[in-house]
């Protein structure tokens, strides 16, 4: 019996230490980048990245000038390698962008000059004169794919401090352990009870798409880590403690177990009833979920993204059309 209550007031002194979630969590998160034929999607850092390759014409007046048509035809194909990579992004559990582009024809123009404008972030040269462009831009943020989602309406746009910033006392995100649901990342995803009803209801779900830094961020975590002792508890972390991964969910974190997985992409995640009404009954903690501060710890290898085949990976200098 004796042993028993040691067990007990032991094991609650585990899982009441913050500084040593914090410290795991920072040190051994790894980000989570899905790879894909056309290139990939960072959904830790929120950035997309896409590589052309460009051969230069047969005859050329000067190495130079073969070089620079090269780079020109290298650059092309990597914006079309983005776009395709673009139009398979998962925006929620049934939708991706493609979906948004065909249906609204404003956004197929807002999304193709976003994917013109994405920046070149390396340029490889190989012995035989092709070369290699990089490029990438930004999955949320002010000029971001999902900004070129979002309505015109400037107000729906998240800027500055919210409100789960400002409330001290209150809890101000999520963390949710999703490991060994082999979950889909999207950039929306919803949280359901059991009877996988959304914790947010629908208009609130809609304001939440209408904002420009997304739904969530996305971490990969080896199941070694992060013991179950920690997960289903609550607690608070000390600015100093917060560490760069767990900056979007600020220094009050609640973190709790996701139980299984819904939706056509096996995207949304449900979580336990009891979690649920905790969450409805606490407004700092549906206001941080407005605001997108929310943090998936998910496993190391995910499903690709579901998007058009990929095309040409490689174009001749002479052959140049975006």
């Amino acid at each position: 019996m004796l042993w028993g209550m040691a067990a007990v007031i032991l094991g609650s002194g585990l899982m009441m230490n913050p500084s040593a979630f914090a410290q795991e969590f920072w040190e051994t998160s790894q980000e989570l980048i899905e790879p894909q034929a056309n290139g990939t999607v960072n959904w830790s850092s929120g950035s997309l990245v896409a590589k052309g390759i460009g051969i230069p014409p047969e005859e050329s007046s000067s190495s130079s000038a073969a070089n620079a048509m090269a780079a020109r035809a290298a650059k092309v194909v990597a914006l079309r390698n983005l776009l395709e990579l673009v139009q398979g992004v998962r925006v929620d559990s049934t939708t991706t962008v493609n979906n948004y582009m065909v249906q609204f024809d404003v956004i197929q123009t807002r999304v193709k000059g976003v994917v013109r404008n994405a920046q070149e972030t390396k340029r490889a040269v190989f012995p035989d004169g092709s070369v290699e462009v990089t490029v990438s831009m930004e999955l949320w943020g002010d000029h971001s794919l999902l900004s070129s989602l979002s309505p015109l309406n400037e107000r729906n746009r998240s800027s500055g401090r919210d409100s789960s910033e400002q409330n001290a006392m209150g809890y101000s995100g999520v963390v949710l352990d999703a490991r060994g649901l082999s979950l889909n990342p999207v950039a929306f995803p919803s949280l359901l009870d059991p009877e996988r009803q959304s914790i947010l209801s629908t208009d609130e779900n809609q304001r939440l798409k209408g904002q420009i830094r997304g739904g969530a961020q996305y971490f990969k975590l080896k199941e070694s880590l992060l013991h179950s002792r920690i997960w289903g508890r609550y607690f608070v972390l000390d600015k100093k403690e917060t560490g760069p991964s767990l900056k979007r969910v600020g220094p009050r974190p609640l973190t709790i177990k996701g139980l299984s997985k819904a939706g056509a992409f096996q995207a949304d995640i449900i979580v336990s009833a009891t979690d649920a009404q905790k969450i409805r009954e606490d407004e700092s903690l549906l206001q941080a979920l407005r605001n997108g501060r929310i943090i998936i710890v998910t496993d190391p290898l995910i499903a690709g993204i579901e998007g058009n085949l990929p095309g040409s990976t490689v174009i001749m200098a002479s052959k140049m059309s975006f």
